[in-house]
């Protein structure tokens, strides 16, 4: 996982925001191949800065699985969402044992 990825704290939320906020407006304009991965690094802050069970990521999440249910996508939607869950789990139990 990129730098981006592991964003803590309130810069990671807000980066995560201003992500979350940009891919809305590409996919307004239906550019959603652009905005794919701007939703991806968004859940990947969020699941690292909030945990997975934040309204915030879930609703990231909930934006990048519509985008795959749109373009028939849905299961690797499910796969990319997993992948995020152990990238998650793994931050936490990193970051338990470094304090």
């Amino acid at each position: 996982m990129n730098d981006l990825g592991k964003l803590k704290g309130d810069y990671g939320v807000d980066m995560s925001r201003i992500l979350t906020n940009l891919a809305a407006k590409l996919v307004e304009k239906r550019k959603d191949i652009e905005a794919e991965p701007m939703l991806k690094r968004a859940v990947m802050i969020l699941c690292s800065a909030l945990g997975e069970n934040d309204v915030e990521t879930k609703a990231a999440r909930g934006a990048l699985g519509e985008l795959y249910r749109r373009h028939g996508k849905a299961n690797e939607g499910s796969r990319i969402c997993m992948t995020f869950d152990v990238n998650c789990v793994s931050g936490l139990m990193t970051d338990a044992l470094l304090g």
